[in-house]
């Protein structure tokens, strides 16, 4: 089977889809990094921690000759402000580790999957507040797998205006609020994801207890001499004739008089060891 052959934008989809599995960072897809002129990287990823975001940045490249023009102009060192590791993403075939700049990692799709070929070397790096706003106002809508429709420019200069006017807290409120509605439209999903996913589970629980209780069912037919199709209504009467046939058996009124008298005996301790052997054995 040949490799498929893929454009640019479904193999930026494709890593994002593959990404997005891998872990639980979040991600964007052909996000600007802050105002007009900012760095564009193809994937965006976040670890969900205050203290380490791990920021990283992925380049993809669907032709060597892409490839070799934009390292050759170091495009890819604009990155560096915003990420602290730095991956290119390419058919596998079309670039090796020697191909990559010194410090950059290389994830390949192949037939089937992704294949991490290097890894990158990677450095702290803190994402400015500016990055950050412009995640969350123009960002939210092309995070990959929200839905959203992308908000536009004009938008973005807007509440960096109304940052300068009302300071950093306002602008966060702002953030928030746009925000907002798509955070709670994940929220109900991953509630009806959870939901589906409990109930897949207790009808399996359902469908085991139910072939635990049937296979008792054949048991309890084999003991009492019946087909293992009989149905319930047959074991029931079977086993009512047994219990009326074992209710005038004298052997079994014997043994249930030994029992009996065993249970009055080690109620009425201390009794003679010699006279308990005489009851019982008769």
């Amino acid at each position: 089977m040949s490799e498929p052959v893929w454009n640019h934008d479904a193999l930026a989809r494709d890593l994002a889809q593959h990404l997005s599995g891998a872990s639980d960072r979040m991600l964007w897809l052909d996000v600007q990094l802050g105002p007009r002129a900012s760095p564009r990287p193809d994937v965006y990823s976040i670890a969900k921690s205050y203290v380490h975001p791990n920021p990283r940045a992925y380049e993809v490249k669907i032709s060597r000759a892409d490839f070799l023009r934009d390292t050759g102009a170091g495009k890819w060192t604009n990155y560096l402000k915003f990420a602290g590791a730095i991956y290119f993403a390419a058919p596998a075939g079309m670039l090796k580790p020697a191909d990559l700049p010194a410090g950059c990692g290389l994830i390949v799709r192949g037939e089937e999957h992704w294949r991490a070929v290097r890894a990158p070397r990677v450095a702290p790096c803190k994402i400015p507040t500016d990055a950050l706003l412009k995640l969350l106002i123009e960002g939210e809508a092309r995070r990959f797998g929200s839905g959203a429709k992308r908000r536009n420019c004009n938008e973005w200069l807007a509440e960096q205006a109304l940052a300068k006017k009302f300071g950093e807290k306002a602008a966060h409120v702002i953030a928030n609020l746009a925000s907002a509605e798509e955070r709670l439209r994940e929220h109900k999903e991953r509630q009806r994801a959870h939901d589906e996913d409990h109930e897949k589970k207790l009808r399996e629980r359902a469908r085991r207890e139910i072939g635990e209780i049937d296979e008792e069912r054949k048991k309890a037919c084999r003991a009492l001499g019946l087909r293992e199709d009989g149905d319930w209504w047959e074991l029931r009467h079977a086993l009512a004739r047994s219990l009326a046939a074992l209710a005038g058996n004298a052997e079994v009124e014997r043994l249930r008089g030994k029992l009996e008298l065993l249970r009055r005996t080690l109620d009425d301790v201390p009794l003679p060891l010699e006279h308990l052997r005489r009851e019982l054995v008769g």
